[in-house]
């Protein structure tokens, strides 16, 4: 795999590399051409214009015959035409007529269209450019074969009022410009591609280290993830025991409690079956053997409920998110609190909302919150004391000393499972770790203190939160939030907000 890396990045950085160097290139031979070429012009410019002056003005010709006037400027031009790159002279009138053509005499006396370059030099300016020789009156310069030429114009003034009297155009070869740009390109190009080769090598050794670096962490972190992994699977396992550990734990608490349930109509139907038995099939004892058949059937559907009731508890089933009814789950499971022993003497009251809330949840988990709360309640209270449940819909905003998961009440569709007590409350230095495992107030052998924090997490697994409010002496409040039967679930973040 890291050599497939490492092979298309070599080429696609190689191919960008190619097509940044080409654009530097370009773009520096193009501003190179221009302005090689501005100073060529300017160069040739200053020299013509320094050779002009020595030269016959329109004037001077005039007072000459024309053959005369030619022939002098012929010899004054001599010099000029004797160098390599100057093609042609051309002298014109302040009308733009030709007077003079070093190449063709013929012309002399024309008049042609006239070129923007001639009308900016009768105005007075200096010009020049590359002429493609396309004019009418580039007719013997095409005849040379030269396909590009630089034109330069020179404007010819009155030397006592200043006004321009005349132009000589000049034409001079770039074959000494090509060359020199030629053997410029090359040296800006050898400089860009070696430049750039050696940056691109520099680059790639870096790149080749770094990346081996980069994949041996890379490598290092796939093994720590994977071992992550591993270790959260085991973790989870752990977990999973915990809740079973715990649940049995309760089932036994549970147990406990119902065995004094269990025994007392366990002893009734004993006695009732016995006297059925000593009936004999009298006539006069049939309404009493009813009574005593009715009371078994009553005594027996009893026992059903309670051990229904406490298998559908310990039943370990998937967690399954579906609409309930907490006035119905409230009144379900308060029964497998009230036939504990140890808490008969605990008044409950209950004020359960109308309608009843809908909210998401899972029976079996809600059930096993609620009964842990119960009897946590229980035992705070020893047993002695008042439980008020409590349900509600789109519950209000109040004080909270501690609160866990991502749902606030005030929210709109939020439902809300309310325990609360009359009990010693918490200690404040406890409330902050209260649904940590195996944290608990009671004395050893007393309860494992895995309690509220089963609470916490399956309320996480019911994408839900837990408020605790609690004073010292008064009691505690336990509140679980719940998302509403009618809202979108979404994936919640567990966060612990202390409320002040």
């Amino acid at each position: 795999m890291s050599g497939r890396v490492l092979k298309k990045f070599s080429l696609l950085g190689a191919l960008i590399w190619a097509g940044l160097t080409l654009a530097l290139a370009v773009f520096l031979t193009y501003f190179i051409e221009r302005q090689m070429f501005r100073d060529t012009s300017l160069a040739s410019l200053d020299y013509f214009q320094a050779v002009t002056a020595t030269l016959p003005t329109e004037a001077e010709l005039r007072r000459f015959r024309q053959e005369v006037g030619a022939a002098r400027l012929e010899k004054a031009l001599a010099p000029l035409l004797d160098e390599r790159k100057t093609v042609a002279v051309k002298l014109y009138d302040g009308s733009g007529r030709l007077l003079y053509h070093s190449r063709a005499p013929e012309q002399a006396g024309k008049s042609f269209p006239r070129h923007p370059n001639l009308e900016r030099a009768l105005a007075g300016e200096k010009t020049f450019g590359i002429s493609d020789l396309s004019h009418p009156e580039n007719v013997a310069e095409r005849r040379l074969g030269i396909g590009h030429l630089l034109e330069i114009y020179l404007p010819i003034r009155d030397s006592a009022t200043g006004a321009v009297t005349g132009v000589y155009e000049i034409y001079t070869s770039l074959a000494p410009f090509y060359q020199r740009l030629w053997r410029q390109r090359m040296v800006v190009w050898s400089i860009v591609v070696a430049g750039a080769l050696t940056l691109y090598v520099g680059l790639f050794v870096h790149f080749k280290r770094a990346s081996w670096t980069i994949l041996g962490q890379a490598r290092e972190i796939g093994e720590k993830a994977e071992n992550l992994e591993q270790t959260l699977a085991e973790l989870k396992s752990a977990q999973a025991e915990l809740l079973r550990s715990e649940r049995l734990a309760t089932v036994g608490k549970l147990a406990a409690g119902v065995a004094h349930e269990v025994g007392n109509p366990l002893g009734s139907i004993m006695g009732m079956a016995d006297l059925l038995l000593r009936c004999q099939g009298r006539s006069c004892d049939k309404a009493e053997c009813e009574e005593y058949l009715e009371r078994i059937n009553s005594e027996v559907m009893r026992l059903k409920g309670i051990i229904r009731a406490l298998l559908d508890y310990a039943r370990p089933v998937p967690a399954r998110l579906e609409p309930l009814d907490l006035n119905a789950i409230a009144e379900k499971t308060l029964p497998l609190f009230r036939v504990q022993k140890a808490y008969r003497s605990v008044h409950v009251r209950t004020e359960l909302a109308d309608p009843a809330p809908r909210a998401w949840g899972d029976e079996t988990l809600l059930q096993q919150i609620f009964l842990n709360l119960l009897l946590n309640a229980g035992q705070a209270m020893q047993g002695e004391g008042s439980l008020l449940i409590r349900t509600c819909s789109d519950p209000p905003e109040g004080r909270a000393d501690l609160r866990v998961g991502p749902l606030r009440p005030g929210e709109r569709g939020i439902c809300a499972l309310e325990v609360r007590d009359d009990g010693p409350g918490i200690a404040p230095d406890l409330l902050p770790r209260i649904f940590e495992p195996f944290v608990t107030t009671r004395g050893a052998g007393e309860g494992m203190g895995l309690g509220l924090a089963v609470c916490l997490r399956l309320v996480e697994e019911l994408k839900g939160a837990i408020e605790v409010e609690t004073r010292r002496g008064e009691g505690s409040s336990i509140r679980i939030l719940l998302p509403g039967a009618g809202t979108a679930l979404e994936k919640p973040i567990l966060e612990r907000l202390p409320v002040e």
